[in-house]
């Protein structure tokens, strides 16, 4: 795995782990990748978090507390 690939994956747990929703459009745009790209750094988050991901619309994603 490269270092910006794990850099943005942990950007993303970050963000999330936050409560803020990802725009993966937006997302992709700021970090200079396909929005493609964005959403398998989402799966693969979700392979780990999958019970509490929440992917409201097509390019949305948010993590929800199990509480």
């Amino acid at each position: 795995m490269n270092t910006k690939k794990s850099t943005l994956q942990l950007q993303l747990l970050k963000e999330l782990f936050e409560g803020k929703k990802i725009n993966l459009k937006d997302f992709s745009l700021q970090n200079d990748i396909s929005v493609r790209t964005a959403q398998r750094y989402i799966e693969d988050i979700s392979e780990i978090f999958s019970e509490n991901l929440i992917r409201s619309e097509e390019h949305t994603s948010e993590l929800q507390s199990p509480l």
